[in-house]
Parts: C-alpha cells; sequence; structure tokens
C-alpha cells in the first residue's frame, strides 16, 4: 500500500461523508498553520476505526471497513502524523509503538482510547504536522465523492427519469466521472461530468479486486461510457444534446 496525498484525503473524508450523507455543508476543514482539523455533526462509535470488516449501507462509499485504517497507516509511517479522534466523550490517539516485535522489524500501531469530561457534539478529527500538499488534498477532501456541494459541479444540464444517470456543467477545464457516489476519472478538454448511480455488472466484475479504489483505466473508462451511452442517453435526445453541446462549447 504505497497511497499518496489524494488517496489518503479521500479515505479519511470519505467516513465524514457517509456519515454525514444529509448535512454535508456542515462537515468543515479548518487549517491553523500546518494542522488540520476536520469537524462534522455526526457522532462516531470511534471503537469501529480499528475493527476489520464493515457494517456500511449499500448507499455508502465505503465497501470494506478498511479505508481508516489503511489511511491512518499511510498518515503514520509515511507522514509522522499521529491521528486523533474525538466524538461525544471519546477520544483516540493513533500512534506507531517505538518498541518492535521481539525478533523482528515491526512495530505496532497503538490506539489509546480515553474518555474526556468535555463531550464534543458530533465528530472531531485533528491532524498534525501536515504538509502544503497533504493540507491541499484534505481541503479538497469532499471533492471525491457525488453531492450537490461539490465545486466540481456546474448546472445540471440532464437527469435520466430515475436518476441513475445524469450529466452536468464541469466547473473545471476538464470533465469528470463519477460512478457510485465515486469519482473514478477525469475527461480531458471537455468540461462535462457524467454520473452513474447506479451499480452495473460489467463495471463491478472489474472492481472487486481493486480494494484501493483506483481512479478507473482505460479499459474501464471504455466501459463507463459504453454504459452511459446505450444505457443512459441512447434513446434520449435530451441527453444527447446535452452531452454533446458541452463538447462543442469546450
Amino acid at each position: 500500500m504505497n497511497w499518496d496525498e489524494n488517496y489518503i484525503a479521500r479515505d479519511v473524508m470519505q467516513n465524514f461523508f457517509d456519515a454525514n450523507r444529509e448535512r454535508l455543508g456542515k462537515v468543515k476543514v479548518l487549517v491553523e498553520e500546518n494542522t488540520v482539523e476536520i469537524i462534522a455533526p455526526a457522532e462516531f462509535e470511534l471503537s469501529r476505526l480499528f475493527y476489520l470488516g464493515s457494517e456500511k449501507g449499500g448507499d455508502d462509499v465505503g465497501q470494506y471497513g478498511e479505508g481508516f485504517k489503511a489511511a491512518a497507516v499511510c498518515l503514520l509511517r509515511d507522514h509522522s502524523i499521529e491521528p486523533i479522534v474525538m466524538s461525544g466523550d471519546q477520544v483516540v490517539y493513533l500512534r506507531i509503538e517505538s518498541q518492535k516485535v521481539a525478533g523482528t522489524q515491526l512495530q505496532p500501531v497503538v490506539y489509546d482510547f480515553f474518555r474526556t469530561t468535555e463531550g464534543f457534539a458530533g465528530a472531531r478529527m485533528i491532524l498534525r504536522g501536515c504538509s502544503k500538499t497533504l493540507i491541499v488534498a484534505l481541503t479538497a477532501g469532499l471533492n471525491h465523492f457525488f453531492h450537490e456541494h461539490n465545486p466540481l459541479l456546474g448546472a445540471k444540464l440532464w437527469s435520466s427519469w430515475d436518476g441513475s444517470f445524469a450529466a452536468y456543467a464541469s466547473k473545471t477545464a476538464n470533465g469528470h466521472v463519477f460512478y457510485q457516489r465515486l469519482k473514478r476519472g477525469e475527461i480531458p478538454d471537455i468540461p462535462v461530468v457524467l454520473v452513474i448511480n447506479k451499480s452495473f455488472e460489467r463495471i463491478e466484475k472489474k472492481i472487486r479486486s481493486d480494494r484501493d479504489r483506483n481512479a478507473f483505466g482505460g479499459a474501464l473508462m471504455d466501459v463507463f461510457y459504453q454504459i452511459f451511452a446505450r444505457s443512459g442517453v441512447r434513446d434520449n435526445q435530451a441527453g444527447q444534446m446535452a452531452i454533446v453541446t458541452a463538447a462543442r462549447n469546450s
């Protein structure tokens, strides 16, 4: 596992996204020098942060319950950042044990749990010692997910009757692709955002082993476009015209 700052930020923010789906406007990323604080209104059972397995629902982005653990390991190992997470009267402090396991070079990840007399309404994560690159990635962390507050989204150009497919203007020079609420790729030089909010076996079959949820490569982007064209806008002239117009205006 060798995640860059963007992947770390995505999986740190994914828990805040899933837990605050209806209140994303209240999720705040605050920066003071090299310290980042992420604050959200929904409380979180902190003991879930160290269990493997998942209790995610079908509408959640996280599937395996491993995202935060992997992001935390990258923060500890690659950035020497010891995350602090608070919710209600619970506090957990993550660190790497300085003493190696006997006879090995292994260092355990330690979760120190505390109770505080001053409860915190909601959830709060504190990351001290962030690099400039990591700060930029964290402040844009919610951009990885499809939601109405995403600054990548411009005006809605078209939507299928059931909301399974949609097209938006892009607020950047490039376009973007979202599948099942997660950003999976970019469309070079065409400012349109294509969204599929429905599971398709042709895509699922190819990404089942992709536990890191990497961006779609060329072959998968081709499959995405095929599904969008055939199942989304094939018999919908308004959808076709919206995408063609966006491409012509690029």
